[in-house]
């Protein structure tokens, strides 16, 4: 005769609702873990690898011919006769970028007024920078100079809206100080 079989003995009850918490939280355990080192990788690419760079909206200094193409964007020209000085590009995130460049000539003031209104028909006449109100003091800080200017200066704003910024955006700005031995030629492309 043979043997009875014999089943391996059963775990009461109580343990198999234990195994099953067990298991539950085991796998809680196991999808934490995986938020855990998603979240640990997601900051370490952020921090090691920015979204953007900020590198991207620091004023960028302009050699004389990227200067001209830019002003020449904005309709401005600068006379042939005028020494490149220096010029900026102030990038933005989004909309039209600003421009400031600086220009220089061994003229008169009114001469160098002449070259300038000459090569830009489209901006109205010359005005004496006399800090007589917010605007004129505006265009004279762009210039640099204390108000009232120590120094004869003049300024045409093109484009001007009214708007209680001056110059106002979209507006592109020619400054001409008389300087000792030379005239410096300003010009403000204001973006938006």
């Amino acid at each position: 005769m043979a043997a009875p079989m014999t089943h391996p003995p059963q775990p009461p009850k109580q343990f198999r609702g234990l195994k099953i918490a067990l298991a539950a939280t085991l796998a809680l355990a196991a999808v934490l873990v995986v938020v855990l080192i998603a979240a640990i990788a997601l900051f370490a690419t952020v921090w090691a690898f920015p979204f953007g760079d900020d590198d991207a909206f620091t004023p960028d200094h302009m050699d004389a011919e990227r200067a001209a193409k830019a002003f020449a964007s904005r309709d401005v020209t600068i006379p042939p006769e005028f020494e490149f000085v220096s010029a900026t590009r102030f990038p933005v995130f989004t909309g039209k970028e600003s421009y400031r460049g600086t220009y220089r000539i061994s003229v008169s003031l009114p001469s160098a007024e002449d070259l300038v209104a000459q090569a830009n028909p489209t901006f109205p006449a010359f005005d004496e920078l006399s800090c007589t109100d917010y605007s004129q003091e505006s265009l004279a800080q762009i210039a640099g100079l204390p108000c009232p200017p120590g120094t004869p200066a003049l300024a045409s704003v093109r484009d001007s809206l009214p708007t209680h910024v001056d110059p106002p955006p979209d507006s592109e700005t020619l400054i001409l100080v008389g300087r000792d031995a030379h005239v410096e030629l300003i010009v403000e492309a204001t973006g938006h």
